[in-house]
């Protein structure tokens, strides 16, 4: 009979394990058979030890018939303890504590939902908003680095709004408001592109700036 503290045997391993509803796995005592030796042993029951999987999940290592295999702890307290007549394939935390095996914090779950309800909690919400400041930081970098470009390319070489998104992958609306605090006025007339022509020297120059020092 099991023992009440870890409640059931550990289905698929009869004899070997139980595991009780407040996320325990314990092994029973039982006699193996020892193949090196060929004699019989008693190895003691023992509550076993649980890893993390370098997400918080809980790991247990299972040994059957000289094959060791590692299984998931909720899964296992789950499978064990919490019906499932429509198959669902996933175990979710309620308090998002993947350590907390108990089955009154655990729930079969579709995967959908299991994502609908991270979203839904506060530690979800702070990633999102720490994701959200990053871009933003990201997105004021890239911006303030290609003013020089801007500035240049639009009061040099006569790049429009349009090629000037294009080219930096900002928008018109986040150029122009640069434009003007510069001190920029905005022509919304059509901008002719500049022609490259020839010096004295022979030499190729763009708005009156040799070639090899505009940058397109």
């Amino acid at each position: 009979m099991a023992n009440k503290k870890f409640g059931k045997i550990l289905n698929g391993y009869e004899g070997i394990y139980q595991v009780s509803n407040l996320g325990r796995i314990k092994s029973l005592d039982r006699r193996v058979k020892d193949n090196r030796r060929e004699r019989y042993q008693n190895l003691k029951g023992k509550q076993l030890k649980f890893t993390d999987n370098g997400r918080g999940y809980q790991l247990v290592f299972l040994t059957k018939e000289s094959k060791r295999i590692n299984k998931y702890v909720h899964r296992l307290v789950a499978e064990t303890f919490i019906p499932n007549p429509k198959n669902l394939p996933e175990v979710n935390h309620k308090d998002l504590n993947k350590s907390n095996n108990c089955i009154d914090n655990l729930e079969w779950i579709t995967n959908a939902d299991n994502k609908r309800h991270y979203q839904k909690t506060d530690v979800a919400k702070v990633k999102r908003k720490e994701q959200g400041y990053r871009i933003q930081e990201k997105y004021k970098e890239k911006i303030k680095n290609k003013i020089p470009f801007i500035i240049y390319a639009y009061t040099k070489l006569n790049y429009t709004l349009e090629k000037l998104n294009k080219e930096t992958g900002i928008g018109d609306e986040r150029i122009s408001k640069i434009l003007k605090e510069n001190n920029i006025p905005i022509n919304n007339k059509p901008r002719k592109r500049l022609a490259y022509k020839r010096d004295k020297l022979g030499r190729f120059v763009k708005g009156g700036i040799l070639c090899e020092q505009v940058k397109e």
